[in-house]
This record gives C-alpha cells, structure tokens and sequence, in this order.
C-alpha cells in the first residue's frame, strides 16, 4: 500500500490569514485498503513552502499515524472475536476447558466450573493437573496422551 506524500495549499481567508493561517499542510493517514482520513496542520509563516527535511518529518509522522491506527483497529477486531468466542464459550451446553500447548487452561466456562466444582478465577492460567479435582485431571492426561499418540 503507498503512502501519499503531503500536500500544502495557500489560504486565501483573510479571517484565517489573521489568525496565522497562510498555508494548510494535509497529511493524508491510510492504514488498510479501505480506511483513509487525513491529519491538517496550518503554516504559520507568509512563507508557505516547507523544507525538505520537515517534508520527510511530516511523512515520517504519518506512516506512524497510520500504524497506530492500523494498530487500533486490529485490537477492535481482536475485541470482537474474543467477545464472540466468550459468547459462544459461555452458551454451549457442554462443560468445556481449553488447555495451552504447556498444559495451562486458558478457557473455562461456567457449566465446566459447575460440573468440576471448579472456579474460573482460580484455574485460569494453571496447570490442569495442580487445579483440577485427580479424577478429572488423571481423564485429561489419559485423553491427551490418546491424542498425541493418534488414537481415536
């Protein structure tokens, strides 16, 4: 994706002109395919060129600016799914907990805390066989190592 490069346009406004206005510098912001705004700052100077060295600061801001932004809608989204993943999690009728790769449970909904007299709060992020009541946790380990060795 190209970033546009800055544009500067003379003020003609004879109210703005009094207020210190003799140029607008737009700096256009892109962080995905379909979200574009742009970022305005005023000249203050009559003269209303800019060097070439604030020309590649100002660029340099906006390439950061989109960034930023590109960064905040990537956890709005990551905020959406995880929202609707808890939904699901949550309205499935079945006890469910997901366990990490280093055997830690990283999910826990609430038919799984009641069915297991377990309480989310102190399981999360634990290994399952410290947490877990023994016969759950030796059930687990047994179906793990099914799993791993390719086992229906």
């Amino acid at each position: 994706m190209s970033q546009k490069k800055l544009s500067i346009l003379p003020v003609d406004d004879p109210a703005a002109q009094k207020a210190g206005a003799h140029a607008v510098i737009l700096l256009p912001l892109q962080w995905d395919e379909n979200s574009k705004a742009m970022a305005m700052a005023w000249i203050s100077s009559e003269e209303t060129s800019i060097r070439k060295t604030t020309s590649n600061m100002m660029n340099a801001l906006c390439k950061l600016a989109s960034a930023a932004l590109k960064n905040i809608a990537l956890v709005r989204r990551v905020d959406f799914l995880r929202s609707f993943y808890d939904d699901i999690l949550e309205n499935v009728p079945l006890g469910i907990i997901a366990l990490s790769p280093d055997d830690r449970i990283i999910a826990c909904n609430s038919n799984a805390e009641f069915l297991f007299r377990v309480r989310r709060i102190e399981i999360l992020d634990e290994k399952y066989a410290k947490c877990l009541p023994k016969p759950v946790a030796a059930v687990f380990s047994s179906i793990i190592v099914s799993l791993l060795k390719g086992e229906d």
